[in-house]
């Protein structure tokens, strides 16, 4: 947070430049479930076992600058021929937990809305063959993004998932 023209509450990661901010509020810092094969997929992502706690490391295991995260789901989304912001996975992620059978409220708590209002009035969206086949490409682009992280590669090599 900007106080008096200094940050407070910031963790600096090391000299990257990087810093981990506080949550907006307590109910955004929580444990989510996961399923086995995202859980897998994050497992793989890690290198080495080291001790940095993020999922998206450099080839030295040390923290990512989020902006090489961008840049390598811009190069997926252009190559799948899809457009979304990254905040958006948070609106599909969602729709699709009520789709599944979720109750709105179960859903709040996973997204660490204050309110199942916001989450059921501005997150939560009807699927749509048109959003499930999205979804879709979203969901076979991700494997590319992680791999390519993993990789350290900076430029992402053409990928093979929309074949």
């Amino acid at each position: 947070m900007l106080d008096g023209g200094t940050f407070r509450n910031i963790e600096r990661l090391g000299n990257t430049g990087l810093a981990l901010l506080t949550p907006k509020s307590k109910k955004s810092r929580r444990q989510i479930e996961m399923g086995p094969a995202l859980t897998s997929l994050f497992e793989r992502m890690k290198q080495n076992g080291n001790s940095c706690p993020f999922v998206f490391q450099d080839e030295f295991g040390k923290a990512i600058d989020p902006d090489r995260v961008n840049k390598i789901l811009r190069a997926a989304q252009k190559t799948a021929g899809v457009h979304f912001r990254l905040h958006s996975l948070r609106h599909l992620h969602s729709s699709l937990l009520v789709e599944a059978g979720a109750n709105i409220k179960q859903a709040q708590v996973r997204l660490g809305h204050a309110s199942a209002t916001t989450t059921a009035d501005i997150y939560t969206h009807v699927v749509t063959d048109e959003g499930r086949k999205l979804s879709e490409k979203v969901e076979a682009a991700l494997p590319f993004v992680s791999e390519t992280l993993a990789d350290g590669q900076t430029k992402p090599a053409a990928p093979g998932f929309l074949n």
